[in-house]
C-alpha cells in the first residue's frame, strides 16, 4: 500500500505487525500520528471486505471520530447511549461500555435486548481501541478488561495511547492472554511543543530541562502565604485572650480570581485561544460563565 507521506519509524512497525496479523500497541506523544496505524487497520481490514470497530472512552471523543472517519468512508455507524445510527456499517464507532455489553450478551437470551440488539461481531475484523490507558482507571478499567478477555483472539487489536503505565506488562499479558502477539511500539517524539510554566516563568522546557530554580521559588511564595494567613488566624486567636494582634495579611486569591488573572495573563501575552480543563461537566459551565473578560 502507498502513502501520501513518509512513514515515521514507528508507523513502519507498526504496519509491518499488522500486515502479519499481530496485534499492536502504539504508545506516541499527542499529535505524532500514531492515529495513523488505526486509520490504516480500518483500510486494511475493509480491503478484505469485513468490518472494524473502533472504540473510544467518551461520547464526545465518539462523535468527533464519527464525523472525522465520515468524511472518508461512506458505510460508518456510531453507537453511544444517546446516538444508534447505522450499526451494521463496515465501520462503527462506539464507546468501550457499548462494546463490553455486546460482548456479554453474545449468545446469550438477553442477545436481542437493548442498545446493542442491531449490533453484531459478524465480519468484524478488527477492533481499534483508542485512548487503551483507560485500562488503568481505578473505575471504568474493568472494561477494558473484560473486553480483551472475552473478544475471540481471530479479531486483531491496535490499541493507542498517549500515555499507559506500565505498557511492556500490559503488552505481554494481551499477547498470553490472547496467545497472539502484541507488538508494543513507543516513541518519545513530541511534535507539538510541550512548555510548563507558573505565570510566565518557565519550568520546564519542550527539551524536559527542569528548572529547579523557578519551581522553588513558586513553591516558597505559596508556603509563605499559607503561614501568613496561619499567623493571622493564630493572631486572632490570642486577640480573644487580649494579646496584641498584628496586621491582617493580604487574602489568598479564590480560585476564579486567580483564573481571571491568569486569562488576563494570556490575553496581555497574546497567547489566546487557550484551553481551560476542569474535570467535571457542572463546573466547565460554573467557571465558564464566571469568566469575567470579554473574549469574543
Amino acid at each position: 500500500m502507498s502513502f501520501p507521506f513518509p512513514l515515521d519509524e514507528f508507523q513502519l512497525r507498526a504496519v509491518e505487525a499488522l500486515d502479519k496479523g499481530d496485534n499492536v500497541l502504539v504508545t506516541a506523544k499527542t499529535g505524532s500520528g500514531k492515529t495513523f496505524v488505526g486509520e490504516y487497520q480500518i483500510q486494511r481490514s475493509l480491503s478484505k471486505g469485513k468490518r472494524v470497530f473502533y472504540t473510544t472512552p467518551i461520547k464526545s471523543l465518539t462523535n468527533q471520530k464519527f464525523h472525522d472517519l465520515k468524511k472518508v468512508h461512506p458505510s460508518v455507524g456510531i453507537m453511544t447511549g444517546d446516538i444508534k445510527f447505522a450499526p451494521q456499517s463496515d465501520i462503527v464507532i462506539l464507546t468501550t461500555e457499548i462494546l463490553r455489553n455486546l460482548l456479554y450478551k453474545q449468545g446469550g437470551a438477553t442477545e436481542s435486548v437493548g442498545i446493542t440488539a442491531n449490533l453484531s461481531l459478524t465480519d468484524v475484523d478488527a477492533i481499534v481501541f483508542d485512548e487503551v490507558h483507560y485500562i488503568n482507571d481505578p473505575a471504568r478499567g474493568k472494561v477494558w478488561e473484560e473486553c480483551f478477555i472475552l473478544l475471540p483472539p481471530t479479531i486483531q487489536l491496535v490499541l493507542l495511547s498517549a500515555t499507559i503505565d506500565k505498557p511492556e506488562a500490559f503488552a505481554k499479558w494481551l499477547s498470553d492472554l490472547k496467545c497472539v502477539k502484541t507488538h508494543l511500539i513507543s516513541t518519545t517524539y513530541r511534535v507539538v511543543p510541550l512548555f510548563h510554566k507558573v505565570g510566565t516563568e518557565l519550568v520546564m522546557g519542550n527539551d524536559g530541562t527542569f528548572n529547579r530554580q523557578v519551581y522553588d521559588t513558586h513553591l516558597r511564595a505559596l508556603k509563605n502565604k499559607k503561614d501568613d494567613i496561619r499567623k493571622h488566624t493564630e493572631a486572632v486567636r490570642a486577640r480573644e485572650k487580649g494579646q496584641e494582634v498584628v496586621e491582617r495579611p493580604a487574602r489568598e486569591a479564590s480560585f476564579l480570581q486567580q483564573m481571571n488573572d491568569h486569562i488576563a495573563m494570556l490575553q496581555n501575552e497574546s497567547l489566546l485561544p487557550a484551553l481551560y480543563f476542569v474535570f467535571s461537566r457542572k463546573n466547565c459551565m460554573h467557571y465558564a460563565n464566571r469568566v469575567s473578560h470579554d473574549l469574543i
